[in-house]
């Protein structure tokens, strides 16, 4: 069982075919008890039933997927998850935490507010801090769990640049909308690795933006591991160009 709304992993059940009848002609989930022999609904005395929006069966069609509205706690203790604690925020539901977050402190923040002052700012700043906090939030989890950054660990980036370069420019379209070129991005990087330990950079660039490439190179392959990965797609006509070009340093 798995909550529609936030991917959270609700519990476990056994169904027979009475049940998938049951649950199909109800909307709401119906189970069997091997022990009891018998079908049960699921909130059937506490109340807290789920209301089944889909059913899916595996590849195997051995196992099924009910995904639910839950109307109240799903495990018999208390809590919505018979895996999780309340207090744990799941994977599913960390970005809509984290975007409710935000918007309360955009809309009823005081004027001291970092995240109000950062967004009210302009747009290109707060997407840039968003890049440079989700690094400083690696390195401090590095450093709680007792390890040292540049030293036991280092950062690897791979951008994917081709999925968003578009005519010569690299368009920001699903952040704050901003476009660089080839030298605006390799500054970019540049100054992240004036700050961070990072000692790769993987598709950092587009696979068609060889100028870009030879700057890039030019400026920081001496310093870190540029994996030309979408640049050469293992085409030794592409290697061999970037050979002779003095392109990225690694394939």
């Amino acid at each position: 069982m798995q909550d529609v709304d936030t991917g959270r992993i609700l519990m476990l059940a056994y169904m027979n075919p009475a049940s998938w009848e049951a649950t199909l002609t109800s909307g709401q989930a119906y189970f069997w008890s091997r022990s009891r022999q018998s079908l049960w609904k699921k909130g059937d005395t506490s109340g807290n039933v789920l209301n089944v929006t889909e059913l899916a069966l595996d590849c195997d069609s051995d196992a099924i997927l009910v995904l639910a509205r839950p109307t109240g706690p799903t495990c018999h203790k208390g809590s919505r998850s018979c895996f999780l604690s309340d207090d744990t925020i799941h994977f599913f539901e960390f970005l809509p935490f984290l975007q409710d977050v935000i918007r309360k402190r955009i809309e009823k923040g005081s004027e001291e507010s970092y995240v109000r002052r950062l967004v009210e700012k302009n747009e290109d700043e707060a997407a840039r801090k968003v890049g440079e906090e989700a690094i400083e939030v690696i390195l401090e989890a590095t450093t709680q769990a007792g390890y040292n950054p540049g030293e036991d660990l280092l950062i690897a980036l791979d951008p994917a640049s081709s999925e968003f370069y578009e005519e010569g420019r690299y368009c920001f379209r699903k952040s704050d909308g901003s476009e660089k070129n080839a030298e605006q991005m390799v500054a970019f990087y540049e100054n992240w690795v004036r700050q961070y330990p990072i000692a790769s950079i993987e598709d950092g660039l587009a696979e068609d933006d060889w100028e870009g490439w030879a700057l890039l190179t030019r400026r920081l392959g001496d310093k870190v591991q540029l994996v030309g990965d979408d640049l050469f797609v293992t085409n030794t006509r592409r290697l061999e160009k970037g050979i002779q070009s003095q392109v990225a340093n690694s394939i």
